[in-house]
């Protein structure tokens, strides 16, 4: 016997764990090359991503966290450190 279950996480829980708040997550699928995966891959629209013509490969992009931890060693914030955010656009 083991201990497993599916797991379901909304597009949004996804997002704000890679830093990519506001996003639309288009797929989710794992490497069939292997039996059993070691990751996954989620295909993400978001300004801080390259803009990619249309029809074109999508490049493949690892984020690096960084993290932020308190004096007691707890856990305070993570952030994609890269691929780099974006400043926001001015709206006028």
């Amino acid at each position: 016997m083991r201990h497993v279950a599916i797991v379901t996480i909304s597009n949004e829980l996804l997002l704000n764990m890679l830093d990519f708040k506001g996003g639309i997550v288009h797929r989710v699928f794992m490497d069939d090359d292997f039996l059993e995966p070691t990751s996954f891959n989620v295909v993400i629209e978001h300004p801080d991503l390259p803009e990619v013509p249309i029809n074109e490969r999508l490049p493949h992009i690892k984020p690096i966290m960084q993290y932020h931890y308190g004096q007691d060693s707890t856990l305070l914030k993570v952030e994609r450190i890269d691929p780099p955010k974006l400043p926001p656009k001015n709206k006028i």
